[in-house]
């Protein structure tokens, strides 16, 4: 398992708001205020053992205090005393200020003290009580992935995309599996759709060389005539009878639409053509474009990901938009391009014009596999 950190942003939160609210109905003086300060800044600097006794302290002093506590067990967790974070926390436990982040705090105690089930027992018991956690089901999803059951992970992470889609980490882990699995179409998607969350982060770089190894590894060229795609094991058409040609056309499923279009983009290209039997970045472009225009505006299939293409593809900057997802696989390519002068001004045109996009990704359009299950 990972290990937790937070966020920034919730230390900023807690900093800014939740120390006055909570000094204000508990009491606390100015000093204690400062001293809890201290604490958190002691346990985030990595100064452990001296924010255990500063917060320890103030954790007796106010029994009741959910945020004070909250930060006494988590020191103890950064310590990896897991068995005190279990005691300690049920001074807090029938708190009204309980959140999502007490159940992830408890839940990954219990996981790294080999106690799985109870870990599993205690995601879902805040997933009951905050539905829309994406997090709490990243945990819970990442138990069932240590223990190798990939179907339940998948099963948690997907519903942590469906109900939380601006939260990154689910695509990571959903994305992960996929692209080793049968099923690497959804590992393309939810790879892109996380390196769009974290353009700038080392997991969105290493999905998306992920993205270019897979898709070499799943395109093979038998002989001078003939090709082979797996991208999907899902070939089963449920028909109804005598179907029209245009609902015979809805009821492919949409991996094996993805997988039928891949073959069309490609079966014009020589393998004589092709390095070391991989695509080039310019095969790379236009396979994903020919993807792209023919599914974006089939309701079937389309989501806010290919329509968000389809506005890249029409702005003009589709090549630098392969080049942001994957210039680290095609270095060379990647550096001619950025290096010739003839290319400064569009890169910039395109810098200001990619960084001004609000609207995707967008929660009410999310990238999500629960929208082609059948019914």
């Amino acid at each position: 398992m990972n290990t937790r950190f937070r966020t920034i942003l919730l230390f900023i939160f807690f900093l800014n708001n939740t120390f006055l609210l909570f000094s204000k109905n508990n009491q606390l003086t100015e000093e204690d205020v400062e001293t809890l300060k201290y604490g958190v800044w002691l346990v985030d600097h990595g100064k452990t053992d001296s924010s255990i006794i500063v917060l320890e302290d103030l954790a007796y002093k106010y029994p009741k205090n959910y945020i004070i506590n909250y930060e006494y067990c988590y020191s103890l967790y950064t310590k990896g005393d897991y068995a005190s974070v279990i005691k300690n926390l049920k001074r807090i436990e029938k708190s009204p200020e309980k959140d999502e982040r007490f159940y992830q705090l408890k839940g990954n105690a219990y996981d790294y003290m080999g106690l799985k089930k109870k870990s599993i027992m205690t995601y879902q018991e805040g997933i009951d009580k905050f539905p829309n956690s994406g997090f709490l089901r990243m945990e819970k999803g990442t138990v069932f992935m240590s223990q190798e059951n990939y179907e339940r992970a998948l099963q948690c992470f997907e519903e942590g995309i469906k109900v939380a889609p601006m939260y990154a980490t689910n695509y990571y882990k959903a994305a992960h599996i996929y692209l080793n699995s049968s099923e690497p179409i959804w590992g393309f998607l939810y790879g892109e759709m996380l390196k769009l969350l974290e353009p700038n982060s080392s997991r969105g770089t290493s999905i998306c060389n992920d993205i270019i190894s897979t898709i070499n590894r799943c395109i093979k060229y038998e002989n001078d005539t003939s090709l082979k795609v797996t991208f999907t094991q899902n070939h089963t058409l449920y028909l109804s009878k005598n179907p029209t040609e245009e609902e015979l056309l809805n009821l492919v499923p949409f991996e094996m639409f993805y997988e039928l279009s891949t073959s069309k983009s490609i079966a014009g290209i020589h393998p004589s053509y092709l390095k070391d039997n991989n695509l080039s970045f310019n095969d790379i472009c236009q396979l994903r474009k020919d993807i792209c225009e023919s599914l974006y505006d089939r309701p079937t299939y389309t989501n806010g990901l290919f329509k968000f293409q389809k506005e890249i593809i029409d702005a003009g900057y589709w090549e630098l938009y392969n080049f942001f997802l994957f210039g680290s696989s095609f270095p060379t390519e990647y550096n001619e391009y950025m290096n010739n002068e003839n290319n400064k001004n569009k890169i910039t045109l395109f810098n200001t014009w990619f960084n001004s996009i609000a609207n995707f990704p967008n929660p009410d359009d999310p990238v999500s596999r629960y929208k082609y299950m059948k019914k």
